[in-house]
């Protein structure tokens, strides 16, 4: 969008859109345990 020239107004209705669009919560299914280590421990 940035090199097609798109408006400002443009890029805020897109992000708006994506945040919208993107689902509630962090994903991890009920009764899944996540792994306890800190993302610098997992190489993150």
């Amino acid at each position: 969008m940035l090199r097609a020239g798109a408006s400002d107004g443009e890029l805020r209705a897109a992000v708006r859109a994506g945040i919208w669009r993107k689902p509630w919560g962090h994903g991890l299914k009920d009764g899944v345990l996540p792994a306890g280590r800190g993302m610098s421990q997992i190489g993150g």
